[in-house]
């Protein structure tokens, strides 16, 4: 019998508040369960140790059996056991790592000619130097965000040099990256971007993330934002398509701004903002008809073992 296990990295070990707060947790094992697949969930910790008590027979048969799929933040531990194991995996380490790091996912996609913001990171001691430099290169204002962050918390909105200033003062060096800001309002004047939830080779949701505010700087469903679903032209679902395939993810979503709420221009194409290897999905659900969780597990399922290379 196929086996689905989630490994969710989180800072806790207490499975019963984690089935009781992770939404997305809950709709994967409701989709395992429904369809007759077993399911077992793991933080990383415990994984690693209950691996490591496995006779290799125990273990032959615990990976040939199981489909493995990571959320949240892994340690390359978790990545080593499964690669040296042959498993069927998703994310695989690099891409994961890509998707994460905000700064070299900027440098990979522009290499392919994706239209992006301006992006650079926070250098170490001269910051007045680099608060000139970074006004002749993006303007004012411009966005500052974690380069390794997510669900849109510490970005900000940087429109003056004591801004600026107050940030390096407590950020270390490469930790945050600096972007030129779109201004993409709605009718009711609230930021909004737009998100491409794809799944093996396929845009399955297209939705328009609205700040909750229009103070807001962020539109992300963590920070209060809802989702409405929006109709994306064939060329854009194609072009997030191609981002997610490139960057080696099975599934993910890519973020773009848009030039309006309401239309794509040709004088003012999307913008990609970023990707997310395992993003949330519980306000897609929720907010729309789509249901993602289902098909993550159809996902799993049919994915390919790697063939090994031969020494």
């Amino acid at each position: 019998m196929i086996c689905i296990c989630l490994i969710y990295g989180v800072n806790t070990n207490d499975y019963i508040w984690l089935h009781s707060n992770f939404y997305s947790i809950k709709r994967i094992e409701q989709s395992c369960i429904s369809s007759g697949i077993e399911f077992n969930l793991f933080i990383p910790e415990d994984f690693i140790f209950c691996v490591n008590q496995l006779s290799e027979k125990d273990k032959s048969t615990f990976f040939c059996k199981t489909r493995f799929l990571l959320r949240g933040n892994i340690p390359d531990k978790v990545f080593e056991i499964l690669e040296k194991n042959n498993t069927i995996h998703t994310p695989n380490k690099n891409a994961k790592k890509l998707a994460d790091d905000k700064y070299k996912s900027f440098h990979f996609f522009k290499k392919l000619n994706i239209l992006q913001p301006k992006t650079f990171l926070l250098d170490s001691t001269h910051c007045i130097e680099q608060f000139n430099e970074l006004c002749l290169e993006l303007g004012l204002p411009f966005i500052s965000k974690p380069r390794f962050g997510s669900m849109g918390k510490n970005v900000a909105l940087i429109k003056t040099q004591e801004e600026f200033l107050s940030l390096f003062e407590n950020a270390e060096k490469g930790s945050y990256v600096f972007q030129n800001f779109f201004e993409t309002h709605t009718a009711q004047r609230n930021r909004s971007d737009l998100r491409i939830f794809v799944i093996k080779n396929k845009a399955v949701a297209s939705v328009l993330r609205i700040a909750v505010n229009n103070s807001s700087i962020t539109s992300n469903a963590s920070q209060g934002g809802i989702m409405q679903e929006y109709q994306t032209s064939k060329k854009l679902q194609k072009i997030a398509i191609k981002i997610i395939k490139y960057a080696g993810l099975d599934y993910g979503t890519a973020d773009f701004l848009l030039p309006s709420s309401t239309s794509i221009s040709k004088s003012k194409p999307a913008v990609l903002c970023e990707i997310n290897a395992s993003p949330g999905f519980e306000a897609i659900e929720t907010q729309t008809n789509v249901k993602i969780a289902e098909q993550l597990v159809k996902m799993v399922l049919i994915l390919k073992r790697k063939k090994q290379k031969r020494l």
